[in-house]
């Protein structure tokens, strides 16, 4: 949803961490090297070339086709069907 949204991607998450928000990380050594790699400059957000940015629309595009789930559905309203005023 960034990716599409904002034009922009993270790159160089650690490989030994699974990509996740950082509050799902539960370990300091984890933490820690998430923090190291932010601070370093080795793990950062940037602006996608534009061709990158179609390709990736693209790709998205071809997956849903296929019938790949790419993001979790939003839950029901839990007054969906009832007149709201």
């Amino acid at each position: 949803a960034i990716v599409l949204s904002y034009g922009i991607i993270l790159e160089g998450w650690p490989t030994t961490i699974p990509f996740t928000s950082p509050w799902n990380i539960h370990t300091i050594s984890d933490m820690r090297a998430l923090h190291d790699a932010l601070k370093g400059g080795t793990c950062a957000w940037r602006t996608m070339l534009w061709s990158e940015l179609e390709k990736y629309k693209a790709d998205i595009e071809r997956r849903q086709v296929e019938g790949e789930v790419i993001r979790k559905p939003h839950k029901k309203r839990s007054d969906v069907g009832t007149s709201r005023k």
